[in-house]
């Protein structure tokens, strides 16, 4: 019944780029500890060392090391949209800041759910997801260019600057400069990094996509939401949560569209590393190897 279940573990996600290195099924890999389980759809994030940004959307049913956090949004969300938002650099900082431990520093759950997420109209969540895929995707050819020919490379950051300069909002501070020393910084081998957090931090500001006038408003969305979230507390599939303070105007770290909407973590998505069942090894059929 198990055995040909996925089973992931941190070490399978690569940092910084949050992609799925590989992926294991229970029955080849020796579980170390103790695992919880997911669904597809999920929000998979690595609350260990968080600044590595191990972040990823479950495609399938599976079970998870209990350093990953199963997060699942309440309502009519774009999960990929999330990945994107957690991993920007502000939460990053957010994260690092508050994480607890000298060695192995963790998020704690009190103090997640307390972040602030910007919250775009969900046509836009899919728009900017798409874009940032594409980005992301000139971003992979430049890493593999820059160990070959240098003609390439220029071609590729020919056809990333071009991407990056088709918005029609006015850059952040942080894009002005990426473009400004472009060639430069791309053919650094830590400078695609940059570049990729460039990307996300312009994605969660409202700067890489259009904003379309005919987009529900994310403050319709947001009240939905709310609504979703209050049936299933009357219908006992979640508990009833304290509420949490307002946001705080003087804290909002950086403006966004008009059609946008800053919220916490809580208020759109649960995280679920609190009541999840917890596999024990021997029921996944593993107990042979401990």
């Amino acid at each position: 019944m198990y055995s040909d279940k996925w089973l992931l573990e941190l070490e399978d996600i690569e940092k910084d780029t949050s992609c799925l290195i590989q992926k294991i099924k229970t029955k080849q890999r020796m579980p170390k500890s103790n695992k919880s389980a997911f669904v597809k759809g999920d929000i998979l994030y690595g609350k260990l060392r968080p600044y590595l940004n191990k972040i990823i959307v479950a495609d399938e049913n599976g079970y998870a090391t209990p350093e990953i956090v199963s997060i699942r949004p309440y309502y009519d969300f774009y999960s990929p949209y999330a990945v994107i938002s957690l991993r920007r650099s502000d939460f990053c900082e957010y994260v690092t800041r508050l994480g607890q431990g000298t060695k192995m520093p963790r998020l704690r759950r009190e103090d997640a759910i307390m972040a602030y997420f910007p919250l775009p109209p969900l046509a836009e969540q899919k728009r900017i997801v798409a874009k940032v895929n594409q980005l992301m995707t000139l971003c992979d050819k430049l890493e593999a260019a820059q160990k070959n020919n240098e003609e390439e490379r220029r071609r590729l950051v020919a056809a990333a600057l071009h991407e990056l300069k088709s918005p029609p909002q006015s850059f952040i501070k942080s894009a002005r400069f990426v473009l400004s020393q472009f060639a430069d910084i791309t053919a650094r081998p830590d400078g695609i990094k940059t570049l990729r957090q460039t990307i996300l931090d312009m994605a969660v500001r409202g700067k890489l996509v259009s904003q379309n006038a005919t987009d529900e408003p994310a403050e319709k969305l947001l009240k939905r939401i709310a609504a979703e979230k209050q049936k299933l507390e009357k219908t006992g599939k979640i508990k009833k949560s304290n509420s949490l303070p307002p946001i705080v105007k003087d804290d909002i770290p950086y403006a966004v569209p008009d059609s946008w909407e800053w919220a916490r973590l809580k208020d759109v998505i649960k995280v679920r590393n609190r009541g999840l069942p917890v596999v024990h090894v021997a029921k996944l059929g593993l107990s042979s190897f401990v």
